[in-house]
């Protein structure tokens, strides 16, 4: 057969020995205490390891499946989540923004209330003072 195998050898009673087996290769070259083990038990095992072998990759692709619907489904939310925080950003920066605006705005309504203030408390102690002066003078104010 020439296909790389190898044959067992009897080692111990239940254990079997890895041995090359230059000439005879595959299922005949298995040998249990100098006899032939049945071919069609360990064609049966071989089938049921393959078997197997498939059930534990289907299991594993069907797996591999929801794990990527998953993936998908996290990758949409987190672009969702970034256009919302996006959007967010931007409305806080235009909101700041615009706080800014009235506060420089206020400021300046207010400093020119004072300002029209301050004048008024002046002519308004001017006048306090002339009024007192008038009354040390002894009159009226119109003299």
């Amino acid at each position: 057969m020439g296909c790389g195998m190898a044959s067992q050898t009897y080692s111990a009673p239940g254990d079997y020995v890895m041995a090359a087996h230059p000439r005879r290769l595959g299922f005949g070259s298995i040998l249990n205490a100098g006899n032939s083990v049945d071919v069609e038990k360990t064609i049966e095992f071989i089938l049921e390891q393959q078997a197997h072998a498939a059930a534990t990759q289907a299991k594993l692709a069907e797996d591999l499946a929801r794990l990527e619907e998953s993936f998908a489904r996290r990758e949409k939310l987190a672009d969702r989540t970034d256009r919302r925080l996006d959007r967010a950003i931007r409305l806080a920066v235009r909101e700041a923004r615009n706080e800014r605006q009235r506060r420089r705005e206020l400021d300046a309504r207010l400093t020119a209330a004072q300002s029209r203030l301050d004048e008024r408390l002046d002519k308004l102690a001017e006048n306090v003072n002339a009024f007192i002066e008038s009354m040390r003078r002894g009159g009226n104010g119109s003299q």
